[in-house]
């Protein structure tokens, strides 16, 4: 289940390790991640100075922290692929 309109979630983490987003012009934790990938929203989640893509990384986390149940941690985190 994929978010309507494509509209790609920019998110970034900076160097005191909050995350900022874009598009809300707020902070976001890793509740608020979750949230929005299990709402099927396309996400890109890049470090602030490297520009690096730490995408995989911080889904990984958010799921692992908020996720509810063990089988829907494995199905989060089949869906990120290997």
């Amino acid at each position: 289940m994929l978010n309507t309109d494509d509209e790609v979630i920019l998110i970034v983490l900076y160097k005191n390790r909050k995350l900022y987003c874009k598009q809300k012009s707020c902070y976001v934790n890793l509740m608020d991640i979750y949230n929005l990938h299990r709402k099927g929203h396309i996400l890109s989640i890049e470090e602030y100075a490297t520009r690096k893509d730490i995408t995989k990384d911080i889904l990984v986390k958010a799921i692992m922290a908020c996720g509810i149940n063990y089988e829907t941690k494995i199905k989060f985190l089949s869906k990120l692929g290997g």
